[in-house]
């Protein structure tokens, strides 16, 4: 049987909207698997991500939070797993805790309707010791026979038994396909929907259109996350997982054949729920972009209603509390200090814990950390300059800022690496670096962002009023 990528759902009356992602946290049920309730109010199914060779958790999750935004979330699911990828090619080390997820899965399956399983590449190998887990072992008493939809992207082919294809609702071989080549493991995803048919069937997605050079099967292979890869030649994991954005969207044309939910009380749910893919007040704020994307990782919360206020001032110990969210893997460089102002049950206390043991931020002589004090646009910068290391010497500040004599000494070096590192951002006026006026929110969130491309764990977004050396 053949299902091609243009095969559409069938058309319905009610057509919920994209929902949010409610609790942007991701828990850890054991090593290489997160899980996450977003709250969906379309319906309780269960998806389950796993990821190719190699690929981190972060990244991972990130796919994943891209398809839900994409397709997911109106589908009905609720629950997510993301996992990581394996770190050898066929999985010969079986270190990911499946069984961890299986035993977590088995008690929120009954209230499922559908469990949808997406492995990619040697993920299909993770995907494949789960279920063995729960169909060869007797771990699964009926909770998910005949609930799983299982697509293989491209994947491997063992691991798999009549025994485990007869439980599932129906198993999907995908690989890409079209005039610039197949993907790296065409020829396999077809001999696999041969051997269990009629319960399988393959599913051509067209590569025409992925901008991959002609023969490069590796890069059609990372089509099957990335509609356009990184690499022209081949994959990049790192790029095609985790840079997915409106240039490179994430594929989602395999689940075309699955069918929304069509029922009123879900839909009058949903519109409670409306996607929003930034902040309500940052439409035209300079830096919209940095923010949006900030907020999809998680980094940013804003308020209940949906607000940032991106023009506010912004305090030590928001500050504290943004930079200590975005920058989780700083190591400890300092012993912890004790502030007077600070207890251990404010809100803010890990946060202000983090950022002076990274050397981050730094207390005052009189024992306090001032959490309510305002902070300027030197402070702001010169703390995340300590994540950053310069590329090139600059001996001249002025060539870049009018106001560079309002720069104490004390700020010098960290000012001038951060203009190194591309991290300054002055807007309206490009060359001028306000070093004493008092940061807003939108400015911090600017050059946290600027930050975190510097560290190549965002993409860079071109905006006129970064300073470039």
């Amino acid at each position: 049987m053949l299902v091609t990528s243009a095969a559409r759902m069938k058309s319905l009356t009610l057509q919920p909207k994209r929902q949010k992602i409610i609790d942007s946290s991701w828990g850890e049920l054991g090593f290489g698997v997160s899980y996450l309730n977003t709250g969906n109010s379309v319906g309780n199914d269960i998806f389950i991500g796993y990821a190719g060779w190699t690929v981190r958790q972060s990244w991972a999750q990130k796919w994943i939070t891209e398809l839900y935004r994409a397709r997911l979330a109106e589908l009905g699911i609720r629950h997510l797993y993301s996992v990581k990828g394996p770190r050898d090619p066929e999985y010969t080390s079986l270190e990911i805790a499946n069984s961890a997820l299986g035993n977590h899965l088995l008690e929120i399956a009954e209230s499922a309707q559908r469990c949808i399983i997406v492995a990619h590449s040697s993920g299909s190998y993770v995907a494949h010791e789960l279920l063995q887990q729960l169909y060869e072992s007797g771990k699964d008493q009926g909770q998910t026979a005949g609930k799983i939809i299982y697509y293989n992207l491209d994947g491997g082919t063992t691991g798999l038994s009549q025994t485990i294809v007869n439980q599932l609702a129906a198993m999907y071989c995908v690989y890409v396909d079209g005039r610039l080549g197949r993907s790296a493991n065409a020829l396999e995803m077809e001999q696999l929907a041969q051997v269990y048919a009629p319960k399988s069937a393959v599913i051509r997605i067209d590569g025409n259109s992925s901008g991959c050079n002609s023969g490069a099967h590796w890069c059609l292979h990372d089509v099957l996350i990335n509609q356009k890869p990184h690499n022209s030649s081949t994959f990049d994991l790192f790029k095609d997982y985790f840079w997915l954005n409106e240039n490179h969207p994430v594929t989602v044309d395999y689940l075309q054949n699955l069918e929304l939910p069509n029922n009123e009380e879900a839909f009058i749910n949903q519109e409670a729920f409306i996607n929003q893919e930034s902040f309500r007040d940052t439409e035209d704020y300079f830096a919209e972009g940095m923010l949006a994307e900030l907020k999809h990782l998680g980094i940013l919360e804003g308020y209940k209603d949906n607000t940032f206020l991106p023009d506010e001032s912004i305090n030590r110990a928001e500050f504290a509390a943004i930079v200590a969210k975005a920058f989780t893997e700083q190591p400890v460089t300092r012993e912890t200090q004790q502030f007077i102002d600070v207890q251990r049950e404010d809100w803010f206390a890990n946060a202000v814990k983090f950022v002076t043991t990274r050397g981050m931020m730094s207390g005052f002589p009189d024992q306090t950390f001032r959490p309510e004090a305002p902070l300027s646009r030197l402070e702001a910068l010169v703390s995340l300059a300590s994540l950053i290391e310069s590329k090139h010497q600059i001996n001249h500040l002025e060539i870049y800022y009018d106001d560079a004599s309002a720069i104490p000494d004390w700020a010098l070096k960290a000012i001038t690496k951060a203009t190194d590192g591309e991290i300054v951002v002055n807007y309206p006026n490009l060359r001028q670096l306000r070093p004493r006026a008092h940061v807003t929110r939108g400015e911090v969130a600017a050059f946290v962002y600027r930050t975190i491309v510097w560290q190549k764990r965002a993409e860079d977004k071109e905006l006129a009023y970064v300073v470039v050396p």
